[in-house]
């Protein structure tokens, strides 16, 4: 069994040909991918290849007993595109480029539009536009469990796309009306990106303690929130796991744009947030009150850089702020308008025998 598609993709784009074959045998299936290397080494090509390997792999895990000489589906374009954009050292700016003046003009491609085009068809800048827009879309279908579902669901997909998508999404509304106007919402919010930028130790550690506020939405207090140091009461809680992988994932995110001097704080409550999912519960208590402490240690050596800052700025700026000079300017004027009644003119002749 072959994908054919592979090298199809391959002659129009000139890229290396990546022929992706199933085989049927005692032991299962066997995954087989033919790379023609060229003159050079195209690391991208290799890429594409091995992503589409996993992602069959996961598409027919369900179904190791596949008719030898049959045909299989590949997955989309757009999802092999757009997951090895997400996943790489880009930002989201870099994508968004090429489709900033379909924002600016209004004329973004229609979610539907865009999954039923064939990007082996296309010229070199629409393929470009075309994998910003497959980053748009992973960027928006990026929720671990609907991803996967949806995934593993590919072999048996109708052929309405679109309709596939609202129906493993519940991000996207549950209608194709309201699947269109966030689709456009999204690219609109990506098109003005300013890139990629960490966020401040502040507004990293405000997130993080948002994170940190988790919900069990069975147990008999739905509205209570939790926090890791109360694990010993939710340990046994039935969807414990569930809220605890999707916290581990909400803080492997945080961590990619967390600030630096954070990183290794948020990263170490990620494992903990796993190790707990598992029922695990072995020097976690040591673990948070170290991690609490670093946390502390961090906000101390914030406000102590705040404060001198603070000083720096008002006892050693070599050049005026300027922020009294309008003031000044005011005050200036009035000084130069002299009043002409009687005390004021006496005054001012005063003044003026006193300074001879």
């Amino acid at each position: 069994m072959e994908d054919a598609d592979c090298r199809e993709r391959a002659a129009s784009t000139g890229k290396p040909a990546a022929a992706l074959n199933l085989g049927q045998t005692e032991a299962g299936l066997k995954f087989q991918l033919d790379l023609t290397i060229g003159g050079h080494l195209d690391a991208p090509a290799i890429e594409h290849g091995f992503l589409r390997v996993i992602l069959v792999e996961m598409m027919y895990r369900r179904q190791p007993n596949l008719p030898a000489g049959g045909a299989y589906v590949g997955p989309p374009e757009w999802l092999v595109d757009g997951i090895l954009a997400w996943g790489s050292q880009m930002g989201a700016a870099e994508f968004s480029a090429a489709f900033k003046n379909c924002v600016t003009t209004k004329k973004i491609m229609s979610l539907g539009n865009f999954i039923r085009q064939r990007p082996e068809l296309l010229d070199s800048p629409s393929r470009e536009i075309y994998r910003s827009y497959s980053y748009a879309l992973v960027s928006l279908l990026k929720n671990g469990k609907e991803l996967a579902k949806f995934i593993a669901d590919l072999p048996e997909a109708p052929a309405d796309t679109l309709a596939d998508l609202i129906v493993h999404f519940k991000n996207l509304g549950g209608s194709s009306e309201n699947a269109e106007r966030v689709w456009n919402a999204n690219v609109a919010r990506l098109a003005i990106s300013k890139g990629y930028e960490s966020f401040t130790i502040s507004e990293t550690e405000r997130r993080l303690e948002a994170s940190l506020h988790f919900q069990f939405p069975k147990s008999k207090q739905p509205e209570k929130f939790w926090k890791l140091k109360d694990y010993p009461e939710f340990i046994r809680l039935p969807d414990r796991a569930t809220v605890l992988n999707e916290l581990s994932e909400n803080l492997m995110v945080l961590s990619v744009r967390g600030n630096p001097v954070c990183r290794s704080i948020i990263l170490e409550h990620q494992q903990i947030a796993s190790i707990l999912a598992r029922g695990k519960t072995r020097g976690i208590g040591r673990r948070l009150t170290r991690l609490n402490n670093a946390r502390e240690t961090v906000a101390a050596r914030v406000r102590e850089i705040d404060d001198y800052m603070n000083w720096f700025e008002v006892t050693q700026s070599s050049a005026r702020s300027e922020t009294f000079s309008e003031y000044l300017k005011a005050a200036e004027k009035t000084a130069t308008t002299r009043r002409r009644d009687a005390i004021s003119v006496y005054l001012d002749s005063l003044e003026n025998q006193m300074r001879d």
